[in-house]
């Protein structure tokens, strides 16, 4: 933990009091992934040091912005810290970061949406997000017409936002195959959101001849290999999108069928905000998270963790893998 002095706030700027944060397998993979595709800039602080953003809630304890009243709470990407200051302007949801070194950033990660409901505050942080990015990640599927596939695996179908995307495919009516690891497989069929559950080491077993996607949200390379290799010829598209296996080796060996493809949820939100429009957006992507959102509630259990000490014990146990696939852990650094 690095402390730095509280400077005076410039004019715009707000200072957030970082109140808390959900720490989940995605949010290892912002770190691993974070300088390609760009989440190490989003809070910069020197070249030793990086601040990852996490999804969490915070409070405007300090205002240098005539619009921006102090005691207003929001919900948004914040750094792992006790506060951060951040130069805003309001929006319709709430505050929009607008420093300059975030204006090459899509605005969904540059917007803090006005927090009214401290009830729902913690699944909120823990699943809106990766809930919106399964939503977009079905949808894209679904607007490719699913590559002429009838059926989708997704590796790590334990994860929060595997469980997410499982849901959504069978939401639509299509076969969902869920693939995780002998520990989790219980857990996974009994979530009831998949068609079917495999282990990694049942992957080779499948059908070969259906016509599938593939989406992965582990990062296994062996995973991945199985399942190209066993649908060769008949695999549409390769998506990726997580690394919660993010310590497994990496392998650059060719792989049959479609090279897989990093998905980026911004593009595809730019896709429908100028097909649906703003409000036609907001009302899609709302119910289906009010569904979602309310379907968890049987199966996710919230685990909070105050303090440095206490917080830090939380994120090695993600790190490590000890996470359990139906506890979301809420931190703050903030005693």
């Amino acid at each position: 933990m690095r402390e730095e002095p509280h400077a005076p706030l410039e004019d715009g700027q707000v200072r957030f009091k970082v109140d808390s944060f959900a720490f989940t397998a995605n949010s290892v993979t912002y770190m691993v992934a974070g300088d390609m595709l760009g989440y190490w800039d989003f809070y910069p602080f020197d070249l030793s040091w990086g601040r990852s953003p996490v999804m969490g809630h915070g409070e405007v304890v300090e205002s240098a912005h005539p619009d921006v009243p102090v005691g207003g709470r929001y919900f948004g990407w914040f750094p792992i810290a006790t506060d951060v200051v951040v130069t805003v302007e309001p929006s319709a949801s709430g505050l929009r970061d607008v420093g300059e070194h975030r204006s090459s950033h899509n605005l969904v990660y540059r917007t803090f949406e006005a927090s009214d409901d401290p009830a729902s505050e913690d699944h909120t942080a823990l699943i809106r997000g990766l809930f919106t990015t399964s939503f977009l990640a079905d949808d894209f599927l679904a607007d490719n017409d699913d590559f002429g596939a009838t059926q989708a695996i997704v590796l790590s179908a334990s994860s929060k936002t595997g469980i997410a995307l499982g849901w959504c495919l069978t939401r639509r009516g299509h076969h969902a195959i869920g693939a995780t690891s002998p520990g989790n497989a219980e857990f996974v069929r009994s979530l009831g959101c998949w068609d079917e559950v495999v282990t990694y080491d049942e992957l080779g077993d499948l059908d070969g001849s259906v016509r599938t996607n593939l989406v992965d949200m582990s990062g296994n390379s062996d995973a991945v290999s199985t399942v190209h290799r066993t649908f060769d010829g008949t695999l549409g598209h390769s998506m990726l999108i997580g690394m919660t296996h993010w310590e497994s080796p990496r392998s650059s060996d060719p792989l049959p069928g479609p090279a897989p493809a990093m998905f980026f949820a911004p593009s595809q939100i730019d896709k429908r905000l100028a097909e649906w429009g703003s409000d036609g957006y907001d009302a899609r992507v709302g119910e289906t998270w009010k569904e979602f959102s309310a379907w968890s509630n049987d199966w996710l259990t919230v685990t909070r963790y105050s303090g440095i000490e206490d917080a830090m014990r939380a994120y090695q146990s993600v790190v490590a893998g000890h996470a359990k696939p139906n506890e979301g852990l809420i931190l703050s650094l903030n005693e």
